[in-house]
Formats: structure tokens, sequence, C-alpha cells
């Protein structure tokens, strides 16, 4: 299959994995959004957005 920078092309293939990323840590590691991570780019979400998502956690600095 294609890979998802030969889909969308750039930024939206970032963006694409910043989405996914999101989705699934509110759908859960059932969902479509994982499985989406794990079909496009091997079960690994995007370290960017998990780290926004870490610093907007109730209690961080």
């Amino acid at each position: 299959g294609q890979s998802i920078p030969d889909i969308f092309g750039t930024p939206d293939d970032l963006k694409f994995h910043s989405c996914m990323t999101l989705f699934e840590r509110v759908a859960g590691p059932e969902s479509v959004f994982a499985e989406a991570l794990r079909k496009y780019f091997h079960e690994q979400p995007d370290n960017q957005t998990l780290r926004r998502l870490t610093e907007l956690e109730p209690g961080q600095p």
C-alpha cells in the first residue's frame, strides 16, 4: 500500500499522524485511530503530540 506521505503529502502527513495519536488517546487501543497508527506508523504515536498532551495535564507546571 501507499505511505501516508504519498497519500497526503507534506505537511498533511504530519497532521494526520498527530490527529491519529490524539484521537487514539481518547478512543482507546481498539479504535480505528489505533489501527491507523499500527498500519501506517508501525504503532508509533507522534512524539510531539504526546509531549504537548503531557504539558497540558493537570498538575503540570
